[in-house]
């Protein structure tokens, strides 16, 4: 998992917490495969990647039904937003229905 991207990053994380392979793409993507052949990609349609660590949380527990433990996974799937002095001011969270 370090050899993809850093300690922090989304696809990093999940590697280092779960058996899935995972790795960040260009504009707000996300492909997580499992080893039994299943597997999601996840587009945040404006390309922001502010929205993608918690999408890609949601998805790899809600629609693989993979369990979401840990601190590192934790912080990633509701984000803290920080204002210009630094304070934490809100929390991304996705919004889901079904």
């Amino acid at each position: 998992p370090a050899l993809v991207a850093f300690p922090g990053a989304i696809d990093t994380e999940l590697m280092a917490a779960l058996p899935v392979v995972a790795k960040i793409g260009a504009e707000g993507v996300i492909a997580v495969g499992c080893a039994d052949g299943r597997g999601l990609a996840v587009k945040v349609a404006d390309g922001a990647l502010r929205a993608l660590d918690p999408a890609a949380v949601w998805a790899v527990r809600e629609v693989l039904d993979l369990p979401i433990a840990g601190a590192a996974l934790a912080a990633l799937a509701e984000p803290a937003v920080h204002n210009s002095r630094g304070a934490v001011v809100g929390r991304l969270s996705v919004a889901a229905s079904s």
